[in-house]
């Protein structure tokens, strides 16, 4: 299967939280990560949408608010956290 980036955003949480401590992603089926914000991560994995949807869901708990999307391209952004516009293209 062919590795897909997802759009990952995440319920607010205080400024001073590591987003990296809310969702583990360091796994097999996780090829890389890059956290844009708190609340957005995007991930490069083989895991279909729906695996990874319900893999970042049991961590937070069935109740949180929760957004998982394939992005076709490297999406267009700017102020977000240092380094990630670099990563993005290095890795989309």
């Amino acid at each position: 299967m062919t590795a897909t980036a997802y759009l990952i955003v995440l319920p607010a949480q205080a400024d001073n939280d590591d987003p990296s401590d809310r969702v583990k992603l360091n796994g097999a089926s996780i090829e890389g990560f890059c956290w844009l914000s708190q609340q957005m991560v995007i991930v490069v994995t083989d895991l279909s949408r729906s695996k990874l949807y319900h893999a970042v869901k049991r961590q937070l708990g069935d109740d949180r608010p929760l957004l998982v999307a394939p992005l076709s391209q490297a999406p267009k952004f700017k102020g977000l956290a240092s380094g990630s516009t670099k990563w993005v293209r290095q890795h989309m």
